[in-house]
């Protein structure tokens, strides 16, 4: 079987977090990556030996794809998910997959059975998460 090609879409802390991860199994390559910003894309294409593009559109055009991991701007995540279904892509999409009940009955017009769309949110493990739970627990008024 040929490993699983990835098109991820960004290139901040979680886009670099998911794509060391997928990366480190070995029924995934990282094939393209789509980013705007000039330090962090190319790096992170680099990194992987991957295609690397400024326009998300392009990349979720390519027919070498077989998923697309969404970790850009939360305002772009419902077209990017919605344009990537329907392309066929499996999709793994950040939190939130998307900020409007019109984008979210778009997607959800386009899911199939053939279609995996897979949402994660990461927020409860982050550390400033963490820092805000620790310090509202320690200056909780005691429990009677």
């Amino acid at each position: 079987m040929s490993a699983l090609r990835i098109g991820i879409i960004g290139s901040g802390g979680i886009a670099t977090h998911r794509a060391h991860s997928f990366a480190a199994l070995p029924e995934c390559r990282i094939a393209a990556i789509a980013a705007r910003n000039p330090e962090t894309g190319p790096a992170l294409a680099e990194a992987h030996g991957s295609d690397l593009t400024t326009d998300w559109r392009s990349l979720v055009a390519r027919d070498d794809l077989d998923t697309l991991v969404v970790a850009t701007h939360n305002a772009l995540h419902g077209e990017i998910v919605a344009a990537g279904l329907e392309q066929g892509r499996h999709i793994f999409c950040e939190y939130p997959t998307s900020r409007r009940p019109a984008e979210w009955s778009r997607i959800a017009s386009l899911i199939e059975g053939s279609a995996v769309l897979r949402l994660t949110h990461n927020a409860h493990v982050s550390e400033e998460h963490l820092a805000l739970s620790d310090s509202v627990q320690s200056s909780a008024p005691p429990a009677f």
